[in-house]
């Protein structure tokens, strides 16, 4: 099999934590396992202590301003940079990792204006509550346009990049590293959620609902996995409850850690309405943890309601769904083995497969 020299672009790169950034790390991951020389252009800002790079990987992380909360950088040495690097680099394939990522932008449209390499851009993110919505259907028509090929994680991703930009999309999904999760085997009744902590994850809906919870679980624990502007408001809201001895809120925590805090929960729930896919929900699944999460999203990708997990459709769905895991641990047990299932399906190597033959596509 020809070895093909790839560049991943985006914003968001390991070792920061998120989804993204898990995305890329394992794929990156399975491309060199696969014999393929893989570089990473990303910027230099790293406030994680997340891990460290791999050695096998060469990063290119280019100078310039970064907006924290955004984690993107805003500064045009940093476009130079990923011109001058993509000018001397010979690839094959410039994969751009996100459509709201500046880095990925700027590779994908210098890479088609000057040739030489093909153009893959994996959209990562729903926009439907981007305002207002013709600012983003502008502005991003041009790279979306520059592809040769654009992944969507989800369906309910590639529905959205037809719907505001006329550009069909392969859907392939995020990926899961089963070699690392662990079954659970949670001491006492506990319920969990992986984020970060912004407005649009909903993650206040979670602590909303746990009063009515408590009553009928008086030592019920809640576990919140994550850091982001949201913290504070999530925070006085349970002070405001009088909630503080049940909730447990930990700063965001190196991937190898996730799968520890899964372990000990009794049940997911991710509250978000414009999760494009969710890589946190496959990461409970691989636990055999039954999941929770709100429906008309990527989630709906992979949770199968009754069956492996349950899909709200607002928040009084989400306590009642919530509740009946909690009171019925046969069903926690079922639904947990089923969603182990469902994990397997999205093995990293798989899903690296499925976007290898894509550019192989784009290039024969």
């Amino acid at each position: 099999m020809e070895t093909l020299k790839i560049a991943l672009a985006c914003d968001w790169c390991p070792p920061e934590v998120g989804g993204v950034e898990t995305h890329i790390r394992y794929f990156s991951e399975n491309l060199v396992q696969r014999g393929h020389e893989v570089e990473i252009i990303t910027h230099k800002n790293m406030n994680s202590t997340a891990g460290k790079e791999d050695g096998s990987i060469l990063y290119h992380r280019v100078r310039g301003f970064v907006l924290n909360r955004q984690g993107v950088t805003v500064d045009p040495r940093a476009i130079w940079e990923v011109r001058e690097i993509l000018k001397k680099g010979g690839y094959d394939i410039v994969h751009g990792h996100g459509v709201t990522s500046p880095i990925s932008a700027a590779a994908c449209l210098y890479a088609k204006k000057n040739g030489g390499a093909a153009t893959i851009l994996t959209n990562h993110s729903l926009l439907r509550s981007f305002k207002p919505n013709f600012v983003a259907k502008t502005v991003l028509k041009p790279l979306l346009s520059s592809a040769d090929k654009v992944i969507a994680v989800s369906r309910s991703v590639a529905e959205e990049t037809e719907r505001m930009w006329g550009k069909d999309a392969v859907i392939i999904p995020n990926g899961v590293n089963l070699r690392e999760s662990m079954v659970g085997c949670p001491e006492g009744m506990s319920v969990t959620t992986i984020s970060r902590l912004v407005k649009k994850k909903n993650i206040i809906d979670l602590v909303k609902i746990s009063p009515l919870l408590l009553e009928e679980f008086p030592d019920l624990k809640f576990t919140i996995v994550g850091n982001g502007p949201e913290k504070k408001t999530i925070q006085r809201e349970i002070r405001a409850q009088g909630s503080e001895e049940r909730f447990n809120l930990v700063d965001s925590v190196p991937h190898e850690e996730v799968y520890r805090y899964l372990a000990g929960s009794s049940v997911f729930v991710l509250p978000s309405s414009d999760e494009a896919f969710g890589i946190s929900l496959l990461e409970a699944m691989a636990c055999s943890i039954p999941v929770v999460a709100k429906n008309g999203s990527g989630a709906s990708d992979i949770v199968v309601h009754g069956e492996n997990g349950y899909l709200a459709d607002d928040l009084d769905e989400l306590k009642r769904f919530t509740r009946e895991l909690l009171q019925d641990p046969l069903k926690r047990k079922a639904m947990g083995c089923r969603g182990r299932r469902t994990a397997k399906r999205f093995d990293w190597a798989r899903v690296s497969d499925q976007v290898v033959d894509v550019y192989r596509d784009v290039l024969s």
